[in-house]
């Protein structure tokens, strides 16, 4: 019997050579647009009135994704090393069933046991023990795989900041009206902003920025890359994967206005999370590098996170 753990040097597989290309009549971004137009008409059915902002995220969406795109179109990312691809991407694929049928039972019975802090656990370093396990080599190897690395990092820093920079109107104008005012409120304090935000900013990296991209970007995206031979097929199928996963969340918490409106918890996900996860991993196939999608993973959750933080100032 062969072991688990094969010879590096001559395993490997690289997909630096991937591109994101295909047309749009691939079954895959098909797949995706069809769900997202259902999931924006039951939108419309459920709540009349949310349908405007959706339409604003995903048209911002797409036009900073095409921005990047086109911005750094002579980007050539540093090649992602698979040892054993296809049994790596069933791993993370088992294991991200297991950590939403966990998600699903214990938010249903009032217990959220999938949530920032155990995503250390369920996100970052399970999924790193089974990469560590399948690959062999060095740690470090591990986790470039994944894109903690140095390699394109002066770069993933500047379409971080070019990304926020467009991001943040597409925000502002998808909000409600009264948490658009409490972030504006922030940044146009000079005292709030300058505890508020870092606060929420560090708080939104360590809670999801940094274990949700490491998991749905540096794993699955990558792996799926690879299988389906396509990296705008692995970003369309990580993009809803990531929505999927806060589906429990959105349809069992009481402390979601999705509560239990099962149209609109589906509507959500796709139309808020999936969408976004969208812009993500672009910044993840242009890179190969975490730094850019989780740093803008986190400055928009810190967006919303800094509205429910009071701190005395003065």
């Amino acid at each position: 019997m062969s072991s688990l753990v094969p010879n590096p040097r001559s395993a490997q597989s690289a997909y630096s050579s991937q591109h994101l290309t295909g047309k749009l009549t691939d079954p895959f971004l098909l797949g995706f647009m069809v769900l997202y137009g259902l999931a924006f008409l039951g939108l419309v059915s459920a709540v009349p009135g949310e349908w405007q902002s959706a339409l604003f995220l995903a048209t911002g969406v797409v036009i900073v994704s095409a921005v990047v795109l086109v911005l750094f179109r002579g980007q050539i990312p540093h090649p992602v090393d698979t040892v054993r691809s296809r049994i790596e991407l069933w791993l993370a694929l088992m294991w991200f069933l297991g950590v939403f049928v966990l998600a699903a039972f214990t938010d249903a019975h009032g217990m959220e046991v999938v949530n920032g802090f155990t995503n250390w656990l369920f996100l970052f370093l399970v999924p790193l023990g089974f990469l560590r396990a399948v690959r062999g080599g060095s740690l470090r190897e591990t986790l470039s795989s994944a894109g903690l690395t140095r390699c394109d990092l002066g770069t993933a820093l500047k379409m971080m900041l070019l990304t926020v920079l467009l991001f943040l109107p597409v925000i502002l104008g998808s909000v409600n009206g009264e948490q658009r005012e409490e972030i504006l409120a922030v940044f146009f304090t000079p005292a709030r902003l300058a505890i508020v935000f870092p606060v929420s900013f560090v708080l939104a990296l360590l809670l999801a920025g940094f274990t949700e991209e490491f998991f749905f970007r540096g794993v699955l995206q990558s792996r799926l890359a690879v299988v389906t031979g396509s990296e705008m097929r692995g970003l369309v199928v990580a993009s809803l994967l990531f929505g999927v996963l806060h589906f429990p969340h959105a349809y069992f918490l009481s402390t979601w206005p999705t509560h239990e409106n099962l149209v609109w918890s589906l509507a959500t996900v796709m139309t808020e999370y999936a969408i976004t996860g969208v812009l993500l991993g672009v910044l993840w196939i242009k890179t190969h590098n975490l730094a850019a999608s989780a740093l803008v993973h986190a400055f928009v959750n810190a967006l919303v996170l800094m509205t429910s933080i009071r701190i005395g100032v003065g």
